[in-house]
């Protein structure tokens, strides 16, 4: 490469890590490549909290206005007494805003990956490839061979690992450090907000911390659903991934002793929406 001349980027992993940077790298002059091993590029339907530092990188990337049309701006943030309910303490927007610049997100996960994704394409349509899991790669003076499962091959001066906790990229260069199971397991599920117990709908951003354990519940897509996750800790785990099946049994048992319009709120998940990770 010349002074002037800007790299060629394989990025491994099209979720909502590798569209970020391939995004970013995009924005600055880069070549990307994005490969992914599944056969369709999308993310899961699962929350996630934008707070401002993330936000900030967003409005770099040039999404972040297009993030906020489709979220839900957290309103006030309710830390609540995890058996009684009592609201300990409560942080408002403009609170926040103040504070650090701008308010956070409740985001659906898939909405995040669609925005950054049509970001993407748009600044070069034939970046994507699906059902390209990665097998290999080897690395000389010039640049990186990629290997694909698939037979295919791809070259670039650049690779990045951006395909998740379980990177089969980190796992190549690093065969002997496997990722650690860091002893916690998280319940989560979509509720529609019409099913949601009112005391739960009038605070709505909520996190209820109790002795091991905490359930954060907080909405999204402009009030549609309502994001629930409860945290456990565990000494033991099965796999590895977002769509494990879990019951709505199983998920209250985790939390017995937590506020009744809580358990209420799991009781009311419909069936075949909670999972675990």
């Amino acid at each position: 490469m010349t002074e002037t001349s800007k790299a060629n980027v394989i990025v491994i992993g099209g979720g909502i890590g590798g569209m970020a940077t391939a995004l970013s790298l995009q924005r600055r002059g880069f070549s990307v490549q994005v490969y992914e091993r599944a056969k369709e590029i999308r993310e899961v339907g699962a929350g996630v909290v934008i707070t401002a530092n993330a936000r900030r990188a967003l409005r770099d990337l040039g999404v972040d206005a297009q993030l906020e049309a489709i979220s839900s701006t957290i309103d006030v943030f309710h830390t609540c007494h995890f058996a009684t309910g009592e609201v300990l303490r409560a942080v408002s927007k403009e609170d926040i805003s103040r504070k650090v610049g701008m308010a956070s997100l409740g985001v659906y996960r898939a909405d995040l990956h669609s925005v950054l994704m049509q970001a993407v394409l748009a600044n070069d349509p034939d970046c994507l490839h699906a059902q390209s899991e990665f097998a290999s790669l080897i690395q000389d003076a010039a640049g990186v061979t990629v290997q694909f499962a698939n037979g295919a091959s791809a070259r670039a001066d650049v690779v990045v690992g951006a395909d998740g906790n379980a990177s089969a990229v980190r796992s190549f260069l690093f065969p002997q450090e496997a990722p650690q199971f860091a002893g916690q397991i998280a319940f989560r599920s979509l509720i529609p907000m019409d099913l949601v117990p009112d005391s739960v709908r009038e605070r709505c951003s909520i996190m209820s911390a109790g002795p091991g354990r905490y359930l954060l519940s907080y909405p999204l897509r402009g009030g549609l659903l309502m994001n629930l996750i409860g945290l456990v800790q565990s000494g033991t785990w099965e796999e590895e991934g977002w769509t494990t099946p879990a019951t709505k049994e199983e998920f209250a048992q985790a939390f017995a002793g937590f506020e009744p319009d809580l358990i209420e709120l799991i009781h009311r998940i419909p069936e075949g929406e909670v999972f675990k990770w």
